[in-house]
């Protein structure tokens, strides 16, 4: 997803923003930010495809189905040449990317960057993935589009990379051992003891944060992980993730309203770059909260 070279730039605004389609942000709220997004690749077989051009509801059946797993592969440098050279002359660049720990994203940017030395680019790495990469792309956008300088845009970038929290439950390890991410044992182990792990970012590696007996006790855990973070509820920007689970992302969203007391909670369905690692049926939540003394676009 694009913007063409000629695209209106609005009044006020100094700094365009990029991303990757790891980011997973919808596609409407993408153009209402005027996001450009750089496709990241999903190989099932032997047939390659941008992952922003996948049924992600026929990706998911079709992960159930096979026996081999997909796998992802980042953007060349060429794709990113090719977005940057779509950008207004003069315009600076702030592109986000996902962790460089998980992706070699943010290098390929980077070397793009590097191919444009006439370009003032500045590439940040999230430290994240999905919509915890999103969220800091977002309130990106929405300073740039406030008019904010390329400088004050990477400082609030920062900010919420820094107060980024993120959890997502796995419905099975299963899907992280075809990864390779755990091993054959710690994944039978899990699976034949119904334990849901529940996953963070601890410097931008997916780690293990805890683990919980049975469906049913994922969203009341989400929900409490998410309270006995949040100081108050009125400066949090949340949303919650699902892999082909909507009824559950629905659920919690109900309680996090509920319980905490959050406002405007967007529910998204992760993209396959993200499913082909994680699986169907995975849930999670991410968030931040501004302090008082930091202004928001």
């Amino acid at each position: 997803m694009t913007h063409d070279s000629d695209q209106l730039v609005r009044p006020g605004r100094q700094v365009q923003v990029v991303t990757d389609s790891v980011a997973d942000i919808p596609p409407d709220l993408a153009r209402a930010l005027e996001i450009m997004v750089v496709p990241v690749y999903v190989r099932f077989g032997d047939q390659v495809y941008r992952d922003v051009d996948v049924n992600r509801q026929g990706f998911a059946q079709r992960m159930l189905e096979s026996a081999m797993p997909p796998k992802t592969s980042q953007p060349p440098p060429h794709d990113f040449l090719g977005v940057y050279g779509q950008v207004k002359s003069g315009l600076p660049i702030v592109s986000l990317h996902v962790s460089s720990k998980l992706s070699g994203t943010l290098q390929s940017a980077d070397m793009a960057r590097q191919l444009l030395p006439e370009r003032d680019i500045t590439v940040l790495d999230t430290l994240s993935a999905s919509m915890g990469q999103g969220l800091a792309v977002i309130e990106a956008a929405r300073a740039a589009l406030a008019g904010w300088s390329a400088d004050m845009v990477v400082r609030r970038a920062r900010a919420v990379i820094d107060r980024l929290r993120l959890f997502i439950s796995l419905d099975t390890l299963e899907w992280l051992k075809r990864g390779g991410r755990v091993g054959r044992t710690t994944a039978m182990v899990g699976n034949l003891l119904n334990i849901k792990p529940i996953l963070t970012f601890d410097d931008g590696i997916l780690a293990a944060f805890d683990k919980v007996r049975g469906s049913g006790r994922i969203i009341p855990r989400l929900v409490d992980i998410c309270r006995q973070r949040v100081v108050d509820p009125a400066r949090v920007k949340c949303v919650v993730a699902h892999t082909a689970f909507i009824e559950q992302a629905e659920k919690l969203r109900a309680e996090l309203e509920r319980v905490l007391g959050l406002k405007d909670i967007l529910i998204y369905e992760a993209g396959p770059a993200i499913m082909a690692n994680v699986g169907p049926h995975g849930l999670g939540i991410m968030f931040f909260e501004d302090t008082a003394d930091q202004p928001a676009p």
